[in-house]
């Protein structure tokens, strides 16, 4: 154990390291305050912010397999700004990070990081790990970019990232891009992303080819303009045989163009045992857990209470199911489903394939003469709320059980509709001054 005599001289050691260091012309070394042999048997100790500059200077040299602890909380106001960003350890794909990174729960604070492939760390390799590291009070913002690791391809486990991330694609709370494992972390920044048609922006992970196992996000998530694949967990779940998307949870507000998703903008893998609570909005594929889904692609065990609403094809679990034979299973909704057309308390484009006892209401309009279905379910009720708002110049008629004209269940708008398992339902709204319906099924 270090002494209170020790620790104040490692102190002052690193404040002249980095007086020293900041002089023009100069960078910081510090080997004189930063012990331990960088191995296994002997992790560098980091005690203050010109260590960390230090091991990302051995690190970015060439020894990328370093091991290095956190033994206190880094501030690095004042020696990292706008004008001085970080550069991340492994700041690039030939210098990708291999070693074992523990933060011991201890923090950096005040990572001002700018520039692609960005975050405390830039690149991880398929070896390397950074593990109960918690990043505070900076921002980071750049395509493929992250609050802790811009690029993973090996383990990021126990982190936490409470700063914003903003960039044009592939952004993420913890990794812009995952690659590898990503467990037990939590992002409570705001992620933003501002790109085009691929831009997969999300709480954990922008997008993700590997896995995301009990993470948890209470960052909001920004789509700005044209931003496709917007996730509170992930924006992209790609599909490969190791790629996991298990036990995740998302609290805050998600919003994007198409593709969004309170877990998932679009998943092409079994999502499980996944909660959202946060409010998800969007155009097309909207939905509570998953915005859009591909063939190969579940949902087991999920849960969504928050509000989703959005133009077309949106779910209270999935906005847009692209296959005739995907399983949703087991999953339960709460709270306000809302669009145009294609609106579903489960699935708001497709009905088959619900089973494990869920039962999907869906509501679709050909053509399209409303301005806005909504559906309400509160949590345990056995019933839902179905309001219809008609398109300008169209009027209300009623609701239809069946596509039969003659068959009106109710005029009542709202309308109260017992659910009913295993019971297949087609409700039709018909507007005054044309022929054209609006149609729910199970």
């Amino acid at each position: 154990m270090i002494s209170k005599t020790g620790r104040k001289l490692t102190c002052f050691l690193c404040v002249l390291a980095m007086t020293f260091g900041m002089m023009p012309g100069r960078t910081a070394r510090v080997s004189a305050a930063m012990t331990g042999a960088g191995t296994a048997e002997s992790p560098y100790a980091i005690t203050c912010a010109a260590d960390l500059i230090e091991f990302a200077r051995i690190v970015n040299g060439g020894n990328t397999g370093a091991y290095a602890r956190l033994t206190n909380d880094i501030d690095m106001s004042g020696v990292i700004s706008e004008e001085n960003p970080w550069t991340p350890i492994g700041s690039d794909s030939e210098k990708k990070y291999a070693g074992i990174f523990d933060g011991q729960n201890k923090s950096v604070q005040g990572l001002i990081v700018s520039g692609d492939n960005s975050g405390l760390f830039g690149y991880v390799s398929a070896s390397g790990t950074v593990k109960n590291v918690k990043v505070s009070g900076g921002s980071v913002s750049g395509s493929n970019s992250g609050g802790v690791v811009g690029n993973n391809e090996g383990m990021i486990s126990g982190c936490e990232s409470i700063q914003n991330v903003t960039g044009e694609a592939y952004i993420g709370g913890i990794s812009g891009n995952n690659q590898g494992t990503i467990s037990d972390c939590v992002n409570k920044g705001s992620i933003s992303g501002s790109g085009t048609s691929s831009s997969y922006v999300g709480g954990i992970a922008g997008f993700n080819q590997g896995a995301i196992i009990g993470c948890t996000n209470a960052g909001s998530i920004s789509g700005a303009g044209e931003v496709y694949y917007a996730g509170g967990i992930t924006g992209y779940v790609d599909f490969c045989a190791s790629v996991t998307l298990r036990n995740c949870v998302n609290n805050a507000r998600v919003e994007g163009k198409n593709n969004v998703g309170g877990i998932s903008g679009l998943s092409e893998v079994l999502v499980e045992g996944c909660i959202n609570s946060g409010d998800v909005s969007g155009d097309t594929s909207v939905g509570g857990i998953v915005g859009a889904a591909y063939v190969g692609s579940s949902i087991e065990g999920c849960s969504n209470s928050g509000d989703v609403s959005g133009d077309t094809s949106v779910g209270g679990i999935i906005g847009s199911p692209q296959s005739y034979s995907m399983t949703i299973s087991d999953t339960t909704e709460s709270g306000k489903v809302e669009g145009r057309n294609y609106v579903g308390l489960i699935s708001g484009a497709f009905s088959n394939g619900v089973s494990g006892g869920a039962f999907n209401l869906q509501i679709y309009s050909s053509p399209i003469v409303t301005e806005k279905i909504s559906i309400i379910k509160e949590a345990g009720a056995s019933t839902v709320k179905l309001t219809a708002t008609p398109a300008s110049g169209y009027s209300f008629f009623g609701w239809k059980i069946d596509r039969t004209l003659d068959d009106i269940a109710s005029t009542d708008n709202p309308y109260i509709l017992t659910l009913e398992n295993d019971t297949f339902f087609n409700v039709e709204c018909l507007p005054t001054a044309s022929p054209a319906t609006v149609t729910a099924n199970h």
